[in-house]
């Protein structure tokens, strides 16, 4: 299972396990989420769908990975969580609502058996994102109804299943 850490549930206490936050440099992923940079050695994975934005970064400084979420209608962005980017099961979605705007919804998966993920909002069409050579797979969609959540799935041995 991944190893995912949230600033809001950190103790303080740094080990292998958890991320060393006052090292971070939320500044330099910010950046980089915004700089329109290709997907390299630092940027591992990206999403932009409608209006709303994934990056996902490696922090330079300690080798976890950050994801960055950006409403692209008011430039606002997010920093949700981080992720170990030493496990090689990674299985995650979550969502941010800004203050104003929509809700900016996220799925991060990366497995051996995981080909690509999806995501629609009911009743529209999918978006299908498929694994880099790295194994990521990454989504995001933005929607203004905050009570309305995308539907997810998975393609896993070329079956689509739904998310957990």
């Amino acid at each position: 299972m991944s190893r995912i850490a949230s600033p809001r549930a950190e103790t303080g206490d740094v080990s292998l396990d958890r991320p060393d936050w006052d090292a971070m440099d939320f500044s330099a992923a910010r950046r980089l989420a915004a700089s329109g940079a290709r997907v390299g050695s630092s940027l591992i994975a990206q999403d932009r769908t409608g209006a709303g934005a994934l990056a996902l970064v490696r922090d330079e400084r300690t080798g976890w990975l950050v994801i960055v979420l950006t409403d692209l209608l008011t430039g606002q962005s997010f920093i949700p969580t981080v992720v170990d980017a030493a496990e090689t099961e990674t299985r995650l979605q979550g969502s941010v609502a800004a203050t104003d705007g929509p809700t900016l919804h996220y799925v991060v998966a990366r497995a051996e058996s995981v080909e690509s993920l999806r995501m629609r909002v009911p009743d529209r069409v999918w978006a299908v994102h498929e694994a880099n050579a790295e194994g990521w797979a990454v989504g995001c969609l933005s929607i203004d109804d905050s009570s309305t959540c995308p539907r997810v799935e998975i393609l896993a041995g070329g079956v689509w299943m739904t998310f957990d």
